[in-house]
């Protein structure tokens, strides 16, 4: 195959905050309904931004009981729970990729340190 050959492929994850404070914050998938594309634990969206804030909320309402459980004596406390919501929907209000639409990527060549394998890019 030719490099430079674009390539797409499909998203299926579309969180992108890597904070784990109390646990990782739910993965936001397709749910399989066109009008109510967006799915967060169960529960479908017609936007996006919706389903990120579900992501974030439900990612705080874990973290935040997790820290009372330990009376905010543990490795956090609730507000360290809402400083990491803060950070959660500013990561997801810049993502990158905010619907399931296929994402073009690039093949750049092999991997110097694996020339068996090409190096792969969001175009």
């Amino acid at each position: 195959m030719p490099y430079h050959t674009i390539f797409t492929r499909q998203v299926s994850n579309l969180q992108t905050f890597t904070g784990s404070l109390g646990g990782a914050a739910p993965p936001i998938t397709q749910s399989g309904d066109s009008s109510r594309p967006f799915e967060v634990g169960g529960s479908t969206f017609t936007d996006f931004k919706s389903a990120a804030q579900r992501t974030c909320d439900n990612q705080f309402t874990a973290c935040a009981s997790q820290a009372n459980a330990e009376q905010n004596k543990g490795g956090f406390t609730v507000a360290d729970c809402s400083d990491q919501k803060t950070q959660c929907e500013a990561a997801q209000a810049s993502a990158g990729t905010q619907s399931f639409v296929e994402v073009p990527s690039v093949n750049i060549g092999p991997d110097p340190d694996f020339p068996d394998f090409d190096l792969i890019c969001d175009a």
